[in-house]
């Protein structure tokens, strides 16, 4: 082929690639090692082909970068629900609805990153902005899955705490009468991964797979086992109770570990911004002349709605069925007032505002302590260790299982 037909294929090839918003393959070496082939007096001969290759190369790539038009960025999802669920009102499924399940469950989609699974009896309502979504837990349980990113947020809050994500599978369960505070108690167990509980006037909390707290006005704290080996009859269970101790032992020293991040320099400035933004964020909502009004009132419908539960406790029956439209309005108009003072942070800018840098500190913060644990290799041995205890303790209970089995078949 003579160098005149090749350097037209050559050509054409390129310009047919660029004008398809493809990238060109490389020829850059393949062309120099021709060149250098045939001297110097060729590499000149060559120069104008290269210059017009590198050209097109550049136009390849600027066809491929550059917006096509019509081209629009992709949209935020909006929230989404599925299975057997009500919005309160009729309402849309949308930021600051009510959620309830009854017999069955519900899904919900927030942002496309944060799956919740609602259980039968369960309300909520649905809060948070882009890119840090949230629900206010005020009944029953959900099932959380989150897609981790660093730049992404997820929370459950209830009255007694709020548990703080950026990616993990989770549940968080409240236990006791829907308006009553001291019998309450919210139960946080962890499936996947690690989650901060922060509640009130109390210092974060951090649990980590297979592991459960419960936080409330009469149980407060880890919620934990103190398994014994004297107690222990056959050795299986005494193997049982051993790995027991040495798991809460192994648990100890990353308690540790966490505690000593945690005054990590740089954890601590994050931890402390976190806290600071909460405060301001907290103290100028609690401020606001409408929140107050709003609380006030909520206050004196929980107050009504105890009163109302001690008479039916008392009474027969009949007084349940007599009493139980009041019973729901009082239930409505509780969580009519808890939806307008979640409504009121995002419709007032500078509570809005305030909340956002809430939220922004609290990513910040949960994405520095998790860089620093996962750089510390004593924590990471530990983890593994944890990981191999728990095998061995499924592997103990399924005998245990078996042999309880075993004597049961004996027996009859």
């Amino acid at each position: 082929m003579k160098r005149e037909e090749w350097t037209d294929r050559l050509v054409d090839s390129f310009l047919q690639e660029a004008v398809a918003g493809e990238w060109p393959s490389d020829q850059t070496r393949q062309i120099l090692a021709r060149a250098a082939s045939r001297g110097r007096r060729r590499v000149r001969a060559w120069a104008p082909l290269a210059a017009a290759a590198a050209v097109l190369v550049l136009t390849a790539g600027v066809w491929t970068w550059w917006p096509k038009k019509g081209v629009q960025p992709p949209v935020y999802p909006p929230p989404a629900a599925s299975g057997a669920y009500t919005v309160e009102g009729d309402a849309q499924v949308r930021r600051g609805a009510v959620i309830e399940t009854h017999e069955g469950e519900a899904r919900l989609l927030l942002g496309g990153y944060a799956r919740i699974t609602m259980r039968p009896g369960s309300t909520a309502v649905i809060a948070g902005r882009e890119n840090a979504e949230e629900i206010f837990l005020t009944r029953g349980e959900v099932e959380c899955e989150v897609q981790g990113r660093k730049d992404r947020l997820f929370s459950v809050q209830t009255e007694l705490g709020t548990v703080s994500v950026v990616g993990t599978r989770f549940t968080v369960q409240l236990t006791g009468e829907e308006n009553d505070m001291n019998a309450k108690t919210m139960l946080v167990k962890v499936i996947v991964g690690t989650v901060m509980v922060t509640s009130l006037g109390a210092s974060p909390s951090v649990l980590h797979a297979g592991e459960r707290g419960t936080w409330g006005r009469r149980r407060p704290g880890l919620g934990t086992e103190r398994p014994t080996i004297q107690d222990a009859k056959t050795p299986l269970e005494k193997a049982r109770a051993a790995c027991s101790l040495q798991e809460r032992a192994l648990k100890a020293q990353r308690q540790q570990i966490e505690n000593d991040v945690l005054q990590d320099a740089e954890v601590a400035a994050a931890m402390k911004a976190s806290q600071a933004a909460a405060r301001a964020y907290h103290t100028e909502l609690n401020d606001h002349p409408e929140y107050g009004d709003l609380k006030q009132a909520r206050e004196a419908a929980a107050a009504e709605f105890q009163k109302l539960m001690a008479r039916l406790r008392r009474g027969r029956r009949e007084d349940w069925q007599k009493n139980r439209q009041e019973f729901s309005k009082l239930r409505t108009r509780s969580a009519e007032l808890r939806g307008k003072m979640l409504k009121l942070a995002e419709a007032v800018p500078e509570l809005a505002e305030l909340k956002k840098k809430k939220q922004d500190a609290l990513i910040s913060f949960l994405t520095k302590y998790q860089e620093k644990l996962n750089a510390n290799k004593e924590y990471a041995d530990l983890g593994k260790q944890l990981e191999g205890i728990a095998e061995w303790v499924r592997e103990i209970d399924d005998q245990m299982t078996e042999e309880r089995r075993t004597r049961r078949d004996a027996d009859r």
